[in-house]
């Protein structure tokens, strides 16, 4: 085992500053609130666990899945996700092998097909995406492909509960955008080497560290020096047989996971203090990004957010002037607004699949809510040419805007929304009072951590 150091620690405290401290009334109101409400709209973490792998005809027939094959995943009662009382559901969804560029579009078994895309793709390319999606009937949701044929893979991460279930999650919790981990600081040393893990605590204090669950997170690899996969988890026993992302030799590609958090196996420097890891199962090294931008609890706080599930929702494709007039070009912002129906004055974050569409450079994208100071995070990262999207979970401005900013070149931007997140307790509606909405609670601030350790696997 190597322990890494540097840095890092000094990244977790800037990147993770929650401002806002409720008040008693507010708690006592919150706690009543969330009892009165029950379970719906909380999350709990699985897994992950393989659902779907249509080269082996594990979840469907084993077979490629043709173009305008709609392909009806059965869920519920599988993977531990509950038979009843759930609302939707987080998965990883892998394209490999695909015979020409097309996309996947998941949506509600048996419920109309959106106009939206979840995952695009390129001929022969291996590509993941998070996918959150709502439950439709018999607990399945539906997986429209178009362009030539591909396999199809499903990994379940998490899910959301609904008003039905006697069951009990976490609430989810916003943090400023901001980087935990980042390999190439010249602390770190050096890429992450194949066949090895990295485990990166993270510090909330000793409230908050006792009721964390999942970190909602963004993980990119960057020039790798062979094609592979990482995989993402909470660094107990060995790592899953699945994969967070995929990737090929040199690219830029990043993924985002919702991954639940354990103790911190190590003695030394981060004994017992949740963290997650990362699991790097190709052969070749690859430098590893990870950037914090949510949190979800055991429901113990009554604070936070619960999801409202959505059917997805374009709401900017600046190919026709929707949500924003043209493409947006270097070193440029475009503010979306997304508003109602889609979101209401409950709406305090969204959860969002953002795409970028045939960038004319090599670039990379943030998101972060409108009125606030851009964040040193990336959602994405295209190389020039490539329609690539990416999921975010990202807060809004008390006008329901978000930013998108573009690095270089001039590129096309589609989003679509998945749902939203909800703050349902009482609290006044001026802007000083919902800044502190949907934060955590004052002891559970989050504390400088302690430096990642990396350990060879086998």
């Amino acid at each position: 085992m190597r322990v890494l150091r540097g840095a890092v620690a000094t990244a977790v405290t800037l990147a993770a500053v929650l401002t806002g401290l409720p008040t008693t009334a507010a708690s006592a109101a919150g706690s009543a609130a969330a009892a009165q409400a029950g379970a719906d709209g909380t999350y709990r973490p699985v897994g992950p666990q393989r659902l779907l792998d249509t080269r082996s005809g594990l979840g469907a027939p084993a077979g490629a899945l043709p173009d305008r094959r709609v392909l009806n995943l059965q869920v519920t009662a599988r993977g531990g996700v509950p038979a009843n009382g759930v609302s939707a559901v987080v998965l990883n969804v892998t394209v490999t092998a695909p015979t020409k560029g097309g996309y996947l579009t998941l949506y509600p078994a048996e419920s109309t097909q959106p106009t939206a895309s979840n995952l695009n793709f390129s001929a022969g390319k291996t590509i993941a995406n998070s996918v959150t999606v709502p439950i439709g009937a018999g607990g399945r949701v539906a997986i429209l492909h178009r362009g030539g044929s591909t396999h199809v893979i499903a990994d379940v991460v998490g899910y959301y509960l609904s008003a039905a279930s006697t069951d009990m999650g976490g609430e989810y919790y916003t943090v400023e955008p901001g980087r935990i981990l980042d390999s190439r600081d010249p602390d770190f040393g050096g890429p992450l080497p194949g066949g090895w893990m990295v485990t990166v605590p993270v510090d909330f204090g000793e409230e908050g560290n006792a009721h964390l669950r999942a970190l909602a997170v963004n993980v990119t690899a960057v020039s790798p020096q062979t094609g592979g996969y990482l995989t993402a988890w909470n660094g107990e026993n060995d790592p899953p047989n699945t994969s967070t992302l995929n990737y090929g030799k040199g690219k830029i590609v990043p993924n985002m996971a919702i991954v639940p958090v354990a103790p911190c196996p190590w003695d030394y420097p981060c004994a017992g203090l949740p963290s997650i890891s990362i699991y790097n199962g190709s052969s070749g090294g690859t430098h590893i990004l990870i950037d914090l931008f949510g949190v979800y609890d055991d429901g113990t706080f009554a604070e936070g957010l619960r999801f409202r599930p959505l059917s997805p929702t374009r709401v900017a494709d600046t190919r026709i002037g929707l949500g924003a007039p043209s493409a947006i070009g270097p070193n440029s912002t475009a503010t979306i607004t997304a508003g109602e129906p889609v979101s209401t004055p409950d709406t305090r974050a969204l959860a969002l699949n953002v795409t970028a569409v045939q960038p004319t450079a090599g670039t990379y994208l943030s998101v972060w809510p409108a009125g606030q100071d851009r964040p040193v995070v990336s959602t994405l990262n295209p190389a020039p040419g490539e329609t690539v999207p990416n999921a975010a979970i990202t807060e809004i401005s008390p006008a329901y805007g978000f930013n998108v900013y573009n690095r270089s070149g001039s590129t096309h931007l589609v989003v679509d929304v998945a749902g939203t997140f909800e703050y349902l307790y009482p609290a006044a509606r001026n802007p000083a009072d919902r800044a502190a909405e949907g934060r955590l609670p004052g002891g559970a601030e989050p504390r400088p951590a302690p430096a990642p350790v990396a350990k060879r696997l086998g």
